[in-house]
């Protein structure tokens, strides 16, 4: 059962994740690559298509609460997801078949996770760098094209049917990823990186199936993440702004004896 629980762990923050490339998206007709639109102006599309840069830059935390269901391994759970500016973020998940609940946080300095299975611990090394990566509250909108080496639009596909711009991004330690836009809405739809997990680094696709409007502002909140060869939905209820207070970044009674 633990695997499946690392399995849900890595579906349920990809979401604010992003590390590397992989070339494992869904199978695309390739179309014409003239006079494709720079990587600046597709962000800046996307920005404008979830809400302008103005209404963005005023939710400094939020509140996402879902659900998440891998139907090959007849598992689902309660997600619930805590984050704000710029750099904190609490996932808990609940798995309902085994009725344990485990929670992974960082609170800008410390990252922990808390597993009734695997064990409770600090995260430090390539796991703390990993959690870093997923807390940038602002990493799907305002940040996209923070940090990079490179920013490049490298074709144009249709994919599921659809016309989608894909970009390359690189980062300052050469890492790298894929974002697919939406050549009709301009809206972020895709992402395929290499995902450092519980059991490597793991070729992972994730694909935005559908946004829904909160308090004037775009969320995605239809998501199907394939990692590893499963296939993970995870579905968001409700996404609620400015509404997180700074205890619930507070580091967990259970993780301060492990503290050094």
């Amino acid at each position: 059962m633990s695997y499946i629980k690392k399995i849900l762990w890595s579906a349920a923050v990809l979401f604010f994740a992003g590390c590397a490339v992989a070339k494992v998206y869904a199978d695309g007709v390739k179309t014409s690559k003239t006079k494709l639109p720079t990587a600046e102006v597709l962000f800046e599309k996307h920005l404008e298509a979830i809400g302008g840069k103005t209404l963005i830059a005023s939710k400094s935390s939020k509140t996402l609460k879902g659900s998440l269901t891998i139907a090959s391994m007849g598992v689902s759970g309660e997600l619930n997801v805590v984050a704000s500016a710029p750099d904190k973020i609490v996932t808990n998940v609940k798995l309902v078949q085994l009725n344990t609940t485990s929670n992974e946080g960082y609170n800008g300095t410390t990252a922990w996770k808390l597993d009734p299975m695997a064990g409770n611990k600090i995260l430090e090394g390539n796991d703390l760098e990993a959690v870093k990566k997923k807390s940038d509250f602002y990493a799907d909108s305002l940040n996209l094209g923070k940090d990079l080496a490179k920013q490049e639009t490298v074709d144009l596909v249709k994919i599921d049917g659809e016309e989608q711009y894909k970009v390359l991004r690189v980062n300052k330690n050469g890492e790298e990823n894929f974002l697919y836009f939406s050549k009709t809405t301009g809206l972020l739809i895709g992402k395929e990186s290499i995902e450092s997990t519980a059991y490597g680094k793991l070729p992972t696709v994730l694909k935005i199936k559908a946004y829904n409007q909160y308090e004037g502002l775009k969320i995605a909140n239809h998501l199907v993440v394939m990692q590893g060869g499963v296939e993970t939905v995870i579905k968001f209820d409700s996404v609620s702004f400015n509404d997180v207070p700074e205890s619930a970044f507070a580091i967990p009674k259970e993780i301060q004896p492990l503290l050094k």
